[in-house]
């Protein structure tokens, strides 16, 4: 691992898994494009909307933990504005400062904010492809990257950033915090409302079964699943996703 140097909020409720696309008594509407939604402890969905051509609108997930006045965020809005209403808000109404950063892959719904995070001093690490891409893209780049699997923890809630493979693109990384179940798979899982795989325009659609076997087999015990778009679900998420995949290749 290339790794570069790098009050308190208390949750009253412990809650289920939820749909991220409803208004629920546990969620935090910023404004008419952005909402938290609290999945469990300090664990908090961040959803987001955007018109993205060829798809229309389109809400895309990330996800925020806090701990002790600090937070980890996964994948930002895919703009600065979104990005920053979001830091703003944690700051200022939930006392809490964005402190490291994990993007799931190199796509813009994933580190479209990545440059303000670094203008507040976010330490970011990602995946040695995703930073690989960024390079070679001319985009933002994360300060720090690892190769196949990280174990770390953040403010003591430990965690695991592993590639399985090849899928919705590439780089894409799924983040699993083993002590509270939750996975984030981002793009590589869908949605159980989907119905198709969405964009893999730079993607390996071959290659993405076989990467989903991986991640069921390492985290057979996930019970809160997020998927990169759509509805948060269980383990179910990832059948779901490898029907349509497979469904897909058929075609």
């Amino acid at each position: 691992m290339k790794l570069l140097h790098r009050k308190y909020f208390i949750v009253l409720l412990l809650l289920f898994p939820v749909c991220a696309s409803g208004q629920h008594s546990d969620t935090i509407r910023i404004n008419k494009d952005i909402q938290l939604i609290q999945l469990k402890d300090s664990f908090f969905l961040h959803v987001t909307t955007d018109y993205v051509e060829g798809f229309g609108m389109v809400s895309s997930n990330g996800l925020i933990v806090i701990r002790n006045g600090n937070s980890l965020m996964i994948d930002t809005p895919m703009d600065k504005i979104k990005t920053s209403a979001i830091l703003d808000y944690l700051r200022d109404s939930m006392y809490t400062t964005v402190t490291v950063f994990i993007p799931g892959h190199w796509h813009n719904d994933c580190i479209g904010g990545l440059a303000e995070l670094h203008r507040r001093n976010v330490f970011s690490i990602a995946n040695e492809m995703t930073r690989a891409e960024c390079i070679k893209r001319n985009l933002e780049v994360p300060k720090a990257s690892f190769s196949k699997y990280l174990t770390w923890s953040f403010c003591g809630i430990p965690l695991e950033c592993f590639y399985p493979g090849a899928g919705h693109s590439l780089d894409n990384i799924v983040v699993y915090f083993p002590e509270q179940k939750i996975l984030f798979g981002g793009c590589l899982i869908k949605s159980a409302e989907s119905t198709s795989i969405g964009n893999i325009a730079d993607g390996d659609v071959e290659a993405w079964p076989k990467t989903l076997k991986k991640v069921q087999k390492k985290y057979p015990d996930a019970e809160i699943i997020i998927p990169g778009h759509g509805s948060v679900g269980s383990l179910e998420l990832i059948e779901h996703t490898k029907s349509n995949v497979e469904n897909y290749l058929k075609k």
